[in-house]
């Protein structure tokens, strides 16, 4: 396949079970990848991505990010 590639994702769960995806980009950002949960049209996206500071591999579960990643910063 020919492009970039931005990073490699594994499929975590957050406390509260909601799945996403995450993954190294540089030594000092990571990419994650969640569900759109406000999908009310079909023209809506079904997931966005962050780029995000690097703060080790259990970042998001551990503090409290994952309830700020979600698709209210696109409103």
């Amino acid at each position: 396949m020919q492009g970039t590639k931005l990073a490699r994702l594994w499929k975590h769960v957050t406390k509260d079970g909601k799945a996403y995806l995450s993954g190294p980009m540089t030594k000092i950002t990571r990419l994650v990848v969640v569900e759109n949960t406000r999908k009310k049209d079909p023209k809506d996206p079904d997931f966005y991505a962050y780029v995000v500071p690097n703060r080790g591999p259990r970042a998001l579960d551990d503090q409290g990010l994952s309830d700020s990643l979600d698709d209210t910063a696109f409103e």
